[in-house]
């Protein structure tokens, strides 16, 4: 199953962002004449090719292929070892990945993950050791650290010049998953930019995050102009966690323009420098969760260890169906992480510590599977059917309540919360062709972890939805904390529904706060208590002080 799983990650790093299709079959041997073999130089020329209609991955111990392998191919395998042969039609390539013993084969797997490379350039490759550096928090290309001040040439941007002709450029970086954007943080960019003369008062320049307008810069100076730290504050919650674009783009008019008129633009230049800076808040590590945006947009929590190591499979049966898809999203998963994910841990038994998925037919999933989750799938399903929304009053901190009643101007108009509403909906039914997954916390106490479940009842049909599933159109729509689809991009369908958590750590103002407006009344009898406390102590020292310095006056006496 690892093995499997390795493979997989291997074909989706060396893809991209592009999906494919997994098949898992029985190697088998062929049935030729003794004679007929012998006169073929092929050194796969015992293997069945005869169903083989792409490229393919041979995997196993030197003793498990040795039926596949011609002897000069089976005696080369001393060690870990990989090796590229063509096949008989179709302009495929097998891979063979093999060893001595299932670590050696283990060995070349991996080795088979991250050596993606054109090298070396020969068919056959001997590994000897493979030492895995130790990962940074991610390795995701330009992750921003909170707190810190970027140049945009440390993001991969390089001075360039925009002119009429040209649509826009942009600064690209990630954005880590779990940060808590307080209300007033914002992140600070500082441009270093020259535009010409003789521009059109209406000029500007316009700034985007994501394709939203945020900002514009009014180039107004008829004499052209410089700057080299033009000051712009976004707020930092309007950037989404990981891939995240500013785009800059010059509207430069010409001054003259008219039918029979000569136009020239060479004057309508804007160049932007890369030492122009972006400085990001710091900002604590705190998100609530389930959320399965999070999940399509940076694989949170799952990938939170880049190596995988926080990332647990645990299949609940052993159809071929459940495999492949399990594999199908360790490899989908392996792509957001653009780096193998070693340690990640398969397993068809429970696995502890970690944040899970869980897969298999409905009828094979244990009675605790959903103790936690707002649907259950037993022999009947109970499913939480969206019902509209209620209006709520938002409830303010403390902090909130003081800061709007001496600064009445800081009050916002927008003072409710939309909550959902569920009909609950117990009955007996097929999933059909349909494939359900469901997010929730794995347990009620401080240390949760998360679970998400995916499950069906056509083993048929599942390993299609799972492929459908990990495609662009279906994936980049995953959103609330339960989904349900089938083979069709259109069918998917989601929402909210059960108990949420919080993961990660904040400050002691943002964790008073929060409790503050979970209990408010609650806090405001404490906080009325301590005033009425601190009240009787101040009149019992000003009874003593009396008693002491004024005992003989008048006042006291009355």
């Amino acid at each position: 199953m690892q093995w499997g799983s390795l493979v997989s990650q291997a074909i989706a790093l060396r893809l991209d962002y592009k999906t494919f299709k997994l098949n898992l079959q029985q190697a088998t041997a062929i049935t030729k004449h003794k004679d007929q073999i012998l006169s073929n130089q092929d050194p796969l020329r015992f293997l069945q090719q005869s169903k083989l209609n792409s490229d393919a991955v041979l995997i196993g111990t030197s003793a498990e292929l040795a039926d596949l392998l011609a002897p000069e191919l089976k005696h080369k395998i001393k060690g870990a070892y990989l090796g590229v042969y063509p096949a008989q039609k179709n302009n495929a390539q097998i891979i063979i990945i093999s060893g001595t013993t299932p670590d050696e084969v283990t060995l070349a797997a991996k080795t088979f993950a991250y050596a993606r490379n054109a090298f070396p350039d020969t068919q056959d490759m001997f590994i000897k050791t493979l030492n895995i550096q130790p990962y940074p928090i991610s390795t995701r290309s330009n992750i921003i650290v909170p707190g810190l001040t970027y140049q945009f040439k440390d993001l991969g941007f390089t001075t360039r010049t925009i002119h009429p002709k040209s649509k826009y450029v942009s600064l690209t970086f990630n954005m880590p998953s779990d940060l808590y954007h307080e209300p007033k943080s914002n992140v600070t960019i500082k441009l270093a930019l020259n535009y010409g003369a003789a521009f059109r008062s209406d000029s500007v320049l316009n700034i985007r995050v994501n394709d939203i307008f945020e900002k514009a810069i009014n180039l107004d100076n008829e004499d052209g102009d410089s700057f080299q730290a033009y000051t712009i504050n976004i707020p930092s919650s309007t950037f989404e966690p990981g891939f995240n674009k500013i785009s800059f783009e010059a509207v430069m008019p010409p001054v003259v323009s008219g039918d029979c008129t000569y136009m020239q633009d060479k004057n309508s230049l804007l160049t932007l420098f890369e030492n122009s800076t972006i400085l990001f808040p710091e900002l604590d590590h705190y998100t609530q969760l389930p959320d399965l945006s999070l999940l399509k947009r940076t694989g949170f929590p799952y990938l939170s260890a880049t190596n995988g190591s926080g990332l647990g499979i645990v299949l609940r049966d052993q159809n071929h169906a459940t495999l492949l898809g399990s594999w199908q999203l360790i490899a989908k998963l392996s792509q957001i992480n653009r780096a193998p994910l070693p340690e990640a841990k398969l397993s068809f038994k429970s696995i502890n510590d970690r944040h899970l998925f869980i897969i298999g037919a409905r009828n094979s999933l244990y009675d605790d599977d959903l103790a936690h989750a707002p649907i259950q799938l037993s022999e009947n399903i109970t499913f939480p059917y969206s019902a509209g929304h209620a209006i709520q009053e938002k409830h303010q901190s403390i902090y909130q309540s003081l800061e709007q009643l001496l600064f009445p101007e800081s009050k916002s108009s927008n003072n409710a919360l939309l909550q959902p509403l569920h009909t609950q909906i117990n009955f007996n039914a097929s999933l059909g062709s349909q494939a359900l997954m469901v997010s929730y916390p794995s347990e009620t106490g401080i240390n949760k972890k998360l679970n998400t479940l995916i499950t069906y009842d056509n083993p048929a049909v599942f390993y299609a939805t799972m492929y459908r599933l990990v495609q662009p159109e279906l994936w980049n729509k995953l959103n609330n904390n339960i989904a349900i689809w089938k083979d069709d991009a259109k069918s998917l369908e989601t929402l909210s529904a059960g108990k949420t958590f919080y993961i990660g750590e904040t400050t002691l103002r943002n964790k008073l706060a929060y409790h503050f407006s979970l209990h408010r009344n609650y806090w405001l009898l404490i906080i009325l208590g301590l005033l009425l406390f601190v009240a009787f102590l101040s009149h019992q020292a000003l009874k003593r002080y009396k008693l002491k310095y004024h005992s003989n006056t008048s006042e006291y006496d009355s």
